[in-house]
């Protein structure tokens, strides 16, 4: 077995990296080969070098099997490996031919990255290879990289589900399970995946905190599908101002649905076009839905500056290791804290950088919400017991009431039948957590995570308090990671690690355990130079909530949000299906080409047309027309649609409109004087008279007045048709 300093040598020539002590601890672990090894460390602390290192001390023909959750993942790993003269080669659904495992079976390789499917694939290429004599000898250990996956993910990667089995095929190789998200009953869930004896394996625990990414949280105050929430990861390149000199700075946003991920980046490349075409492809969508080819380009563009941001789903999350993003956004809550937290720390990994990460939220899920909420329903249900006792009252009046001996006030007699209601200000729905200890948070949290099925944006106890943190008086939203990721018990060897102290041992410390080993300062690395690894100038929101940063995550336009009114659709004489499906079917088309013209053909497959018209407008528009109301303007389809697209596709569309349901010529006026065009069409629709006369006093037949206020007197005899009293009469002759 190699010693420390033989180990940290050696790995130091091949790799140009000094192992830590926690490092040198899982190698050791791992080369022994005797008991299954547990790492759970920080994002970005270099857990990838303790499962590479191994092949380094072990003799040619050694191979290492890395279990990679996705195929870029792998990818990144054999790039990793060639840099060191190593040699590995990465095995999915394209890559599993009969050539590969050939090579792999003659020993070309040093390294074997695998997806969990080809893992455990009945009669597939490594089955095969299993079987073959002195194969298994050869296997160094299984890694299971992002071994939180086996639980999490479990539920629709089949492999994960059947990892379990490798057990009686591979007999004694040990198992490594690498993770920076494994609260304990996570852990537990992979414990019994993989069949790892929790009382015969090697533990290594070092502090998953980031205290160089400041942690905020904010509700959703637009509309869920405007994405205006999201407008200030563009920084100064906002509609309306002058081009900016200076990009924004490098950020990922993540989504949970692909198609929300596609329709942000659309709004995004719509506000950078307006300083040039050639912005609007400085942003990107990144999805599981791309080709490997397009994913790798993306990530080398956005790794080199020529891409400002990409918009992704949880393809880009698990171990890519891009040292400056300055930004990471959460859109929407999501149901497990480990998730969060594992797209959190894709920002800064380069320890002397720091980050933001802001979590937006869906207001129905913050506190204040709720009390508003819960306000509302009182304020309802007093209102409508008003209104009962009122009616009460009044039956009670339309009764004969029985007649009564008055009696002395006794105060039992006296009482109101019904409860006062209790005022809106004794209510309390916030929940007060300040006074827990953290023993008693984590009695709560104790199996509070659970994987949520696929879909559901349910959310354990833990990630409610998260959010609420402020609400519910918890001091910091850091304190619960640092409680439910179990950093306060884990361990620290960074003075162990050189005579100064090791910079990135102590830099997933939490802030007050730094403060308590050495005052705070900062320490110095290997080569003599400073490191300002410190507690983070800004911890969160609820911490440091008057900080300038957080006015950068700050909501824009909120009262902009106010749209002129939709005219009501109650038309009595919806137009027939018939001629409305002609024009819609037409507008699908032209739709299908504004979108090939404006985006590429991938978008257009991936989406459709909605990219240009979503599916509201475009069921808005169609109701107008069946109703009678097409629009006849660009102002009159921006007010009926509220189409952000209305300005520069919005022309063809009432082009379109007129050409099936032409304007109606409006009816001449009664006062005009009609002229022959106007007689001819009152002769033709069989009117066989001019517009109506001004009407005349029966008496006199002159214009102004009428028979109650004639001047002439009324006339008499047995034929008038007039009274004194201005009523008709027809009388018979004597």
């Amino acid at each position: 077995m190699p010693s420390f300093t033989e180990i940290r040598v050696k790995v130091h020539e091949v790799f140009g990296v000094k192992p830590c002590l926690w490092q040198v601890k899982v190698i050791q672990g791992i080369l022994e080969r005797k008991r299954d090894v547990v790492l759970v460390a920080g994002t970005g602390m270099g857990k990838t070098l303790t499962f590479l290192a191994p092949m380094v001390f072990r003799p040619k023909g050694s191979i290492q099997l890395i279990v990679a959750p996705l195929n870029l993942l792998g990818e990144q790993q054999v790039a990793s490996l060639k840099k060191a003269n190593l040699k590995g080669i990465f095995i999915g659904a394209d890559t599993a031919t009969y050539e590969n495992f050939l090579a792999i079976e003659d020993g070309e390789y040093n390294c074997v990255i695998i997806t969990p499917e080809q893992l455990v694939k009945e009669d597939g290429g490594f089955s095969r290879l299993c079987k073959k004599p002195g194969f298994q000898e050869r296997l160094i250990s299984v890694v299971f990289d992002e071994a939180h996956c086996v639980s999490t993910w479990a539920d629709f990667r089949t492999g994960y589900k059947q990892a379990g089995l490798l057990r009686h095929t591979l007999g004694n190789i040990p198992f490594v399970a690498v993770s920076a998200t494994m609260p304990q009953d996570i852990i537990k869930n992979v414990y019994e995946a993989l069949e790892i004896r929790e009382d015969d394996i090697i533990l290594v625990r070092t502090s998953t905190d980031r205290p160089n990414i400041r942690l905020h949280v904010r509700d959703i105050k637009h509309t869920l599908d405007s994405y205006r929430d999201l407008e200030f990861v563009l920084g100064r390149w906002q509609q309306g101002n002058e081009k900016p000199k200076d990009p924004p700075e490098k950020f990922v946003v993540f989504f949970d649905e692909i198609n929300e991920s596609i329709r942000a980046c659309v709004h995004m490349r719509k506000i950078l076009a307006t300083f040039g075409e050639e912005y609007r492809h400085k942003v990107v969508w990144f999805n599981s839905d791309m080709t490997d080819e397009f994913k790798r380009e993306a990530v080398e563009r956005f790794q080199n500056g020529e891409l400002w941001g990409l918009f992704a789903s949880e393809a880009f999350g698990l171990g890519m290791d891009l040292p400056d993003i300055r930004l990471v956004v959460q859109w929407r809550r999501v149901a497990l804290l480990s998730t969060l937290w594992q797209r959190i720390g894709r920002g800064a990994r380069n320890a002397s950088l720091d980050a933001t990460a802001v979590y937006l939220v869906e207001r129905e899920y913050t506190d204040k919400n709720r009390q508003e909420q819960e306000e509302d329903k009182k304020e309802k249900e007093r209102g409508e017991n008003k209104k009962r006792k009122r009616e009460d009252e009044e039956d009670r009046q339309d009764l004969p009431q029985p007649k009564r001996p008055r009696t002395s006030k006794d105060p039992a007699e006296s009482q109101v039948l019904d409860p006062p209601t209790p005022s809106i200000e004794s209510s309390k729905p916030f929940l007060d957590l300040g006074l827990l200890s953290d023993n008693d948070l984590l009695k709560r949290y104790a199996s509070a995570e659970k994987p949520a099925p696929l879909g559901r944006r349910d959310a354990t106890c833990v990630m409610d308090d998260f959010v609420n943190a402020g609400a519910r008086r918890l001091g910091c939203r850091r304190r619960i990671l640092n409680l439910y990721f179990g950093n306060s018990e884990a361990s620290s060897d960074y003075i162990e690690c050189s005579r100064q102290g090791c910079a990135r041992c102590r830099a997933g410390m939490p802030a007050e355990r730094q403060e308590v080993e050495d005052g705070g300062l900062g320490v110095a690395d290997d080569e003599g130079m400073e490191l300002d690894v410190a507690k983070p100038r800004i911890c969160c929101d609820v911490c440091d909530g008057d900080n300038p940063f957080l006015a950068y995550a700050a909501p824009k336009h909120v009262e902009s949000d106010k749209q002129p009114r939709k005219t009501p659709l109650t038309g009595k004489n919806p137009m027939p299906n018939k001629n409305v499906q002609k024009f819609a079917d037409e507008l699908e088309d032209l739709l299908e080409q504004q979108t090939l013209e404006a985006y590429d053909y991938g978008a257009f497959a991936d989406i459709g047309s909605i990219l240009v018209m979503p599916t509201n407008v475009f069921q808005r528009l169609i109701l107008c027309i069946r109703h009678n109301k097409a629009p006849r303007s660009i102002d009159d389809l921006r007010r009926e649609t509220q189409w952000d697209d209305v300005d520069s596709c919005g022309a063809h569309v009432v082009e379109l409109i007129n050409k099936h349901f032409p304007p109606q010529k409006p009816a001449p006026s009664s006062s005009a004087t009609p002229t022959d065009d106007v007689l001819t069409i009152i002769m033709c629709n069989g009117v066989s008279s001019a517009p109506s006369q001004p009407r005349r006093c029966t008496r006199c037949r002159n214009t102004g007045h009428n028979v109650r206020t004639c001047p002439l007197p009324a006339p008499t005899g047995p034929h008038s048709v007039g009274t004194a009293n201005g009523t008709k009469e027809n009388l018979a002759p004597d």
